[in-house]
């Protein structure tokens, strides 16, 4: 009897949940019972199937265990706070991301001012950050998964920034708005693919750190 997990490692953001998926070996086993523990339950609990929730800021193992034959696997966990923006290096803003108080500069050869905003998602232990950068004429929407830049499509001819960010089924979606030439319009992007979501009828304020 043995047993493996779909994770050797793991990174989730304060409070949210992901789930672990336990392979038993072999697979027709005749007793399938597992045991699944925390080494650190105030950092993060894990569940009879292996749904783990994240507590406070830390580090944690998660351990499967076999009824059969007492054999394990395990995750390491890390559970931190994640907050996107930009700083200065002298001569243009530049995009990152804090996790916990680690610095994280965000990619794409960009040479003018760009962003990243919050709130990050955390995905496959990927950080996704969604922002919008400068491209000499007009302010592009980007995402960034980890630190690769993503523009996002349309054939924008004014300025346009994403500020929400989720990842569901493998499919990166954002939030934002563009500038069709006398207003903001609200919309989304389904990977690259903008939808917009109707017309406002005022302008609405850019986003700011």
């Amino acid at each position: 009897m043995g047993v493996s997990l779909n994770k050797s490692s793991d990174l989730l953001q304060i409070g949210t949940t992901d789930q672990l998926t336990a392979t038993l070996s072999p697979a027709n086993a005749s007793n399938a019972g597992l045991t699944w523990t925390s080494s650190a339950p105030t950092v993060a609990t894990v569940s009879s199937t292996g749904l783990v929730t994240a507590g406070l800021a830390g580090t944690a193992t998660i351990t499967v265990t076999t009824a059969d034959g007492s054999k394990s696997a395990s995750c390491a966990l890390t559970v931190t706070t994640i907050f996107a923006g930009a700083y200065s290096d002298g001569t243009k803003d530049v995009p990152c991301y804090w996790a916990g108080t680690t610095l994280q500069s965000l990619g794409g050869s960009l040479t003018n001012n760009a962003e990243a905003l919050s709130p990050c998602v955390v995905s496959g232990g990927t950080i996704y950050t969604a922002g919008y950068y400068y491209d000499g004429t007009k302010n592009i929407p980007c995402y960034w998964a980890g630190t690769t830049l993503q523009s996002l499509g349309g054939s924008l001819t004014n300025n346009a920034y994403a500020f929400s960010i989720a990842v569901s089924g493998g499919t990166v979606y954002t939030v934002g708005y563009y500038f069709d030439g006398s207003k903001n319009v609200p919309c989304y992007w389904a990977g690259t693919t903008p939808q917009s979501l109707g017309a406002a009828s005022h302008t609405m304020p850019m986003p700011s750190r």
